[in-house]
Protein backbone atom coordinates (compact mmCIF):
# COMPACT_ATOMS: atom_id res chain seq x y z
CA UNK A 1 0.00 0.00 0.00
CA UNK A 2 0.80 3.60 -0.52
CA UNK A 3 0.28 6.98 1.58
CA UNK A 4 -2.89 7.73 1.47
CA UNK A 5 -4.49 4.30 0.08
CA UNK A 6 -7.68 2.93 2.28
CA UNK A 7 -7.81 -0.92 2.48
CA UNK A 8 -11.69 -2.13 3.13
CA UNK A 9 -11.88 -5.17 5.52
CA UNK A 10 -14.59 -7.04 6.26
CA UNK A 11 -15.84 -6.82 10.00
CA UNK A 12 -14.24 -10.40 11.90
CA UNK A 13 -11.42 -10.22 8.78
CA UNK A 14 -8.13 -10.81 11.02
CA UNK A 15 -5.11 -8.76 10.62
CA UNK A 16 -2.13 -7.47 11.35
CA UNK A 17 -0.59 -4.22 10.02
CA UNK A 18 2.77 -2.58 10.37
CA UNK A 19 4.05 0.94 8.95
CA UNK A 20 7.53 0.23 8.31
CA UNK A 21 9.33 3.92 8.22
CA UNK A 22 6.17 6.29 8.98
CA UNK A 23 3.54 7.13 11.42
CA UNK A 24 0.51 5.19 10.54
CA UNK A 25 -2.99 5.25 12.20
CA UNK A 26 -5.69 2.18 12.12
CA UNK A 27 -9.35 3.76 11.91
CA UNK A 28 -12.60 1.29 11.79
CA UNK A 29 -15.44 2.69 11.10
CA UNK A 30 -18.71 1.12 10.55
CA UNK A 31 -20.86 1.71 7.17
CA UNK A 32 -23.51 -0.88 7.42
CA UNK A 33 -26.07 2.04 8.30
CA UNK A 34 -25.43 3.62 5.02
CA UNK A 35 -26.07 0.11 3.36
CA UNK A 36 -29.40 0.50 4.62
CA UNK A 37 -29.62 4.15 3.64
CA UNK A 38 -29.73 2.96 0.24
CA UNK A 39 -32.21 0.18 0.67
CA UNK A 40 -34.63 3.15 2.39
CA UNK A 41 -34.17 4.98 -1.10
CA UNK A 42 -35.30 1.69 -2.90
CA UNK A 43 -38.74 1.44 -0.35
CA UNK A 44 -40.14 4.82 -1.25
CA UNK A 45 -40.12 3.17 -4.88
CA UNK A 46 -42.35 0.22 -3.89
CA UNK A 47 -46.26 1.85 -3.63
CA UNK A 48 -46.76 -0.62 -0.32
CA UNK A 49 -44.35 1.60 1.93
CA UNK A 50 -46.41 4.74 0.96
CA UNK A 51 -49.12 4.04 2.62
CA UNK A 52 -50.08 5.92 5.39
CA UNK A 53 -50.27 4.91 9.16
CA UNK A 54 -53.76 3.41 9.66
CA UNK A 55 -56.33 5.99 11.53
CA UNK A 56 -55.77 5.42 15.12
CA UNK A 57 -51.99 4.41 15.44
CA UNK A 58 -51.22 6.48 18.13
CA UNK A 59 -53.90 5.63 19.64
CA UNK A 60 -53.84 3.46 23.13
CA UNK A 61 -55.83 0.84 22.11
CA UNK A 62 -54.86 1.12 18.37
CA UNK A 63 -54.29 -2.97 17.38
CA UNK A 64 -51.04 -3.28 17.61
CA UNK A 65 -50.70 -6.91 17.38
CA UNK A 66 -52.03 -7.02 13.87
CA UNK A 67 -50.45 -3.74 12.66
CA UNK A 68 -47.20 -5.53 13.42
CA UNK A 69 -47.77 -8.84 11.52
CA UNK A 70 -48.40 -6.11 8.43
CA UNK A 71 -45.76 -4.61 9.26
CA UNK A 72 -43.64 -7.55 8.91
CA UNK A 73 -45.12 -8.69 5.70
CA UNK A 74 -44.23 -5.78 4.24
CA UNK A 75 -40.70 -6.07 5.21
CA UNK A 76 -40.50 -9.59 4.10
CA UNK A 77 -41.81 -7.79 0.76
CA UNK A 78 -37.93 -6.31 1.00
CA UNK A 79 -36.61 -9.64 -0.43
CA UNK A 80 -38.44 -9.98 -3.65
CA UNK A 81 -39.65 -7.15 -4.60
CA UNK A 82 -36.76 -4.32 -3.50
CA UNK A 83 -33.65 -4.15 -6.51
CA UNK A 84 -31.48 -5.46 -4.12
CA UNK A 85 -28.82 -5.47 -6.87
CA UNK A 86 -29.77 -1.76 -7.78
CA UNK A 87 -29.23 -1.03 -4.06
CA UNK A 88 -25.74 -3.02 -3.43
CA UNK A 89 -24.01 -1.39 -6.87
CA UNK A 90 -25.57 1.85 -5.54
CA UNK A 91 -23.55 1.88 -2.42
CA UNK A 92 -20.43 0.22 -3.83
CA UNK A 93 -20.17 3.01 -6.24
CA UNK A 94 -20.45 5.87 -3.27
CA UNK A 95 -17.86 3.21 -1.48
CA UNK A 96 -15.05 3.43 -4.43
CA UNK A 97 -15.70 7.06 -5.23
CA UNK A 98 -15.23 7.63 -1.59
CA UNK A 99 -18.52 9.43 -1.28
CA UNK A 100 -19.95 7.54 2.03
CA UNK A 101 -21.09 9.63 5.08
CA UNK A 102 -21.56 9.07 8.32
CA UNK A 103 -24.08 10.96 10.10
CA UNK A 104 -23.61 12.73 13.58
CA UNK A 105 -25.41 10.74 16.15
CA UNK A 106 -29.16 12.41 16.53
CA UNK A 107 -29.36 13.80 20.43
CA UNK A 108 -32.14 11.76 22.50
CA UNK A 109 -35.01 14.84 22.65
CA UNK A 110 -36.63 14.56 26.44
CA UNK A 111 -39.14 17.25 25.35
CA UNK A 112 -41.17 14.95 22.24
CA UNK A 113 -44.64 13.83 23.23
CA UNK A 114 -47.01 11.41 21.27
CA UNK A 115 -50.27 12.92 21.42
CA UNK A 116 -52.94 10.93 23.48
CA UNK A 117 -54.80 9.45 20.78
Amino acid sequence: MELGDLLYLPRGFVHDARAREVFSAHVTVGVTAELFSELIAAIVRLPDFLKALPPGFSSADFPRETFKAEFAQRLDQLRTKADLDHVIDSFLEKTRAGAITIPEPTAFRADVRLPDG
